[in-house]
């Protein structure tokens, strides 16, 4: 007896476990069917049948000392839920949905593609315009430091000249007569020099400044030529 009640217990609890597995699919199809039906706004009112009428749920009588007896279980009459024609159609919804979206997705990436496309153009028409008009004012600027330094050397010049014309219309310069003049002769500085140290010997070495001694402009003279 208490090997049977053991049986019978497990039975028991084998059919429990029955039904509450095909409780449990029955509540997941049943939740697949409802997200279906809000994806697609609209509710069907048939809804899918646990068909359990065979499942045998009588309880043996497991009383002290009481016998039981093995309770068959009809599994082959617990029906899966299968989706009906309302299912198939929120799925082909769904996808046709699922389409449009991504041809809708596909325009704007190709929209948005196109905008960057056109907007990398133009930065690079603006960036190439940027570089000629650099390189324009480069070349300018590279001129104008050519031109500075012309007319730089053209005012060390106009100095050198001006400074010359100054000295020869000065009017306390002593003219000299009679100096030799050749081709290889040294600076005319020296010249005189040796001339009037002679006749000035109390004038220290010191003393004797001379700010600029040149010869009169002119091509050699006859000896009897004044300058």
């Amino acid at each position: 007896p208490a090997k049977s009640a053991d049986v019978n217990e497990d039975a028991a609890k084998s059919t429990k476990r029955a039904a509450s597995g095909a409780a449990n699919s029955t509540d997941m199809v049943n939740n697949c069917q409802d997200t279906t039906n809000s994806l697609e706004g609209r509710t069907n009112g048939d809804s899918h049948e646990i068909q359990s009428d065979h499942l045998d749920q009588t309880h043996p009588d497991l009383g002290e000392g009481g016998s039981g007896k093995m309770l068959p279980i009809d599994t082959a009459n617990i029906s899966i839920p299968i989706m009906r024609t309302s299912g198939l159609e929120g799925i082909q919804c769904i996808l046709a949905q699922m389409k449009e979206d991504r041809i809708f997705l596909a325009g704007e990436i190709e929209r948005n593609a196109k905008e960057i496309r056109l907007e990398i153009q133009a930065i690079g028409n603006r960036t190439a315009a940027l570089e000629v008009r650099v390189e324009a004012v480069a070349k300018a600027h590279n001129d104008l430091l050519i031109q500075s330094s012309e007319w730089g050397t053209r005012l060390d010049a106009l100095e050198v000249a001006f400074e010359d014309l100054i000295n020869r219309s000065r009017r306390n310069n002593i003219k000299i007569r009679g100096i030799p003049e050749t081709r290889d002769e040294g600076p005319v500085q020296n010249l005189v020099l040796e001339i009037f140290r002679p006749l000035l010997p109390d004038i220290p070495e010191p003393r004797w400044e001379i700010d600029r001694a040149h010869r009169l402009s002119g091509g050699l003279r006859r000896n009897d030529e004044r300058p």
